[in-house]
């Protein structure tokens, strides 16, 4: 199965799929930042016209998400992987080649959806070949070389892209596509993300949807992830956006600095929290997420008060320090649902998480929007600062429904050890 540490203290296997996640976000990192530009300033798109575009794109996630996790259960994760991500490639395409507006429509619902699949399949992938004591470490590096990889490639892509060139952007997602194959390649040659046959236990349980719907511990889980994603990722690509140039009046060059901030603070972070968190519950990641999201939103709020140079500063740490949280959030959810899914369901439980983290991206802008548009801008920072306030009893209950092997405070079976069997 390749549980055997590497160097770096990874399983093989799951270092090997950490490749594929590289040159992945490599090439997300040259399109990610210039997608909305791209509608709007090369196709003539309105803004908020865009803004549909990509929000559709979330809707076809949420629709199809389910369709993903029960195809990685029947069929396995590597099966799903492998379809899929040409399936992004193909949308990179199609928007180099777009000429009509539905054209876009159609590209950025398929990568949105294929791109959920692909998240989906991964972190099954990246179970299968971890033991629960290595689970935490390899998300904790897939996070870390995600950011790291989107972070270079929006430095590469800088370079790049010229809004007095389109074909510039068609080199952009020309390698974003590329970056999508090259993964695939890797991938391929894994014995990894074969199906899991239930045992009997597993079997009398049942393996459908409902019985993961039935799961009140995955429900509690799944709220966080919500209120994560809707009052924390969701708003700091958006509504801080907006509330900075806007309210705060900072530059697009300052905004810049603050995203450079929450990639650096990640990518050198990651191992020092990986290691603060060993031996402590899971559930405390949650919660401190919440409190560094609290303070992070505030420090935002507060630059609309002070000078402008004082607000660049609050801007850029408001970055760094919901960054601190971020390196506590992601390694933490992915564990933690790994632990608490029957391996037969393993697809439908992280699909889940996708679909309800999709939704919770969809909401986040349309609340920015909603209140900063008519100029409530405190009230906003309260009603995000609130909603990150939420995760610290929301932990609290979902650690009174784990056991402390869930919560990763005691040693627990080894997959060597669990009675399951895989089909090739």
């Amino acid at each position: 199965m390749g549980f055997s540490e590497s160097r770096l203290g990874l399983p093989r296997l799951g270092q090997h799929l950490l490749y594929a996640t590289v040159v992945n976000a490599l090439g997300a990192g040259f399109t990610a930042p210039f997608l909305l530009i791209y509608l709007h300033s090369i196709h003539g798109f309105s803004l908020k016209g865009a803004g549909a575009v990509l929000a559709l794109g979330g809707a076809a996630a949420m629709l199809l998400g389910p369709i993903a996790g029960s195809a990685i259960d029947r069929f396995g994760a590597k099966a799903v992987y492998l379809v899929v991500m040409p399936l992004r490639a193909a949308a990179a395409g199609l928007l180099i080649v777009m000429d009509r507006p539905w054209h876009a429509f159609i590209a950025i619902a398929l990568d949105a959806s294929a791109n959920t699949a692909a998240w989906s399949s991964m972190s099954a992938m990246l179970t299968g070949v971890t033991t629960p004591e290595q689970r935490q470490r390899v998300f904790s590096f897939q996070f870390m070389i995600l950011n790291a990889g989107i972070g270079l490639g929006g430095v590469a892509s800088g370079f790049i892209a010229d809004l007095k060139h389109p074909d510039t952007f068609a080199i952009l997602f020309g390698i974003d596509g590329i970056s999508f194959l090259c993964a695939v390649a890797i991938v391929a040659t894994l014995p990894v993300g074969k199906r899991i046959i239930a045992t009997a236990k597993e079997e009398l349980a049942g393996d459908t949807w409902l019985t993961v719907l039935k799961d009140r511990t995955m429900w509690w889980i799944v709220l966080a992830v919500f209120v994560v994603a809707g009052m924390g990722y969701a708003q700091l690509d958006s509504g801080a956006v907006a509330f900075s140039t806007q309210v705060s009046d900072v530059s697009i060059r300052v905004l810049g600095f603050a995203f450079a901030a929450n990639t650096s603070v990640i990518v050198l972070g990651q191992l020092v929290a990986l290691r603060a968190m060993r031996g402590r519950p899971r559930t405390l990641g949650i919660a401190l997420f919440g409190i560094f999201a609290m303070a992070a939103f505030t420090l935002l709020g507060l630059s609309s008060v002070v000078g402008p140079t004082f607000a660049s500063v609050l801007v850029i740490s408001c970055a760094g320090v919901f960054a601190l949280g971020e390196t506590l959030w992601s390694p933490t959810i992915n564990s933690l649902i790994s632990e608490i899914a029957p391996a037969n369901l393993r697809g439908r439980y992280l699909s889940f998480n996708s679909v309800m983290w999709s939704g919770a991206m969809m909401i986040g802008p349309l609340i920015a929007g909603v209140m900063l548009d008519p100029g409530w801008n405190w009230p906003y920072i309260g009603v995000i600062v609130v909603g990150a306030a939420l995760l610290i009893p929301i932990a609290h209950h979902i650690k009174r429904r784990l056991t402390p092997q869930q919560n990763g405070l005691s040693p627990v079976v080894t997959p060597t050890e669990e009675t399951v069997t895989l089909r090739a």
